[in-house]
């Protein structure tokens, strides 16, 4: 018999070893970075959170948020850092409304963007 928690643990470290290795965008937030991968939920994200320590990024926290919430960080002046393919960002937060989605496009188009991948 397997324990639930361990079964839990190892998708939560399966999700954070992919996330960082593999992300779908990377935002600068203040002085943190958040790495977020598309989970194929349609109202989450799996984010790993790392600060800059001593010119060393360290991982402080890992979480499914909610997609508005990576909306939030553009939308406060957060910095798309890099984007696995073009217009992917907008793809995952597409479910917002039209008003939201403007103002994000607007916010990603003042040049405010730096190595998105081709």
């Amino acid at each position: 018999m397997i324990d639930k928690d361990r079964v839990r643990s190892l998708g939560s470290f399966n999700a954070i070893k992919e996330t960082l290795e593999n992300p779908d965008v990377v935002l600068r937030d203040n002085n943190d970075f958040v790495f977020a991968k598309d989970i194929g939920n349609n109202k989450l994200i799996f984010t790993s959170v790392a600060k800059n320590s001593d010119n060393e990024l360290v991982v402080s926290s890992n979480h499914y948020k909610k997609i508005s919430r990576i909306k939030n960080i553009i939308l406060d002046g957060g910095e798309l850092i890099y984007e696995r393919e073009k217009g992917l960002l907008l793809n995952i937060i597409e479910n917002k409304s039209n008003d939201e989605l403007r103002l994000i496009k607007q916010k990603l188009s003042q040049g405010k963007t730096t190595g998105r991948s081709r």
